[in-house]
């Protein structure tokens, strides 16, 4: 997120209690910190588009024809991260320190924990390709946070990606594995 990008097709794969969905999306990213996210049937047909930028969040249900806005606070309340930490689902470093303070590679990898008032971030790196290959974030005061894993790394055109990203939500992950503790006492 150093620089503008697009992604002009993405599969997004969500599993949850009620099964498995798949949706197309493309997004758009402008420096500094402004996302246009669309989300769209396998068939092509927009669902919504969410506008992300600092202090706002714009959402435009297409399917309900209701736009919904508010500010990024409702990310912490709902994620436990606030919108900076945004970059991380691309598997950027968001630390305050230049990189070179924190890398100590061991077996090809170094451990970086980045730890706020409210959020600790413990990141994985792969040393040969300086990227993340995983992240772990968790807000300090409400516990809620997530996991994610990134797989097939690629280059092209002067920057180097991902082409495969798993996020997990630690909260419902929990939440579920406390409900089979329950059903099998």
């Amino acid at each position: 997120t150093g620089s503008d990008f697009q992604i002009q097709k993405a599969l997004v794969k969500v599993t949850g209690e009620a099964g498995e969905h798949k949706l197309a999306v493309n997004m758009k990213y402008k420096e500094h910190g402004k996302y246009l996210v669309s989300l769209r049937s396998l068939t092509g047909i927009e669902a919504a588009r969410f506008y992300i930028a600092d202090d706002t969040i714009l959402v435009n249900d297409r399917v309900n024809k209701k736009v919904y806005h508010g500010s990024t606070k409702y990310l912490t309340e709902k994620y436990g991260i606030s919108a900076e930490y945004l970059p991380l689902i691309f598997g950027d470093l968001v630390i305050e320190k230049p990189e070179s303070d924190y890398v100590n590679c061991s077996e090809n990898e170094s451990r970086i924990i980045e730890k706020s008032e409210d959020n600790d971030i413990i990141y994985t790196l792969n040393c040969s390709t300086g990227k993340v290959k995983y992240v772990t974030a968790k807000n300090a005061i409400s516990g809620k946070g997530f996991n994610i894993n990134f797989n097939k790394f690629a280059k092209g055109d002067n920057i180097s990606y991902y082409r495969n990203i798993e996020i997990k939500d630690e909260l419902k992950l929990n939440r579920h594995a406390a409900k089979r503790v329950t059903q099998h006492i």
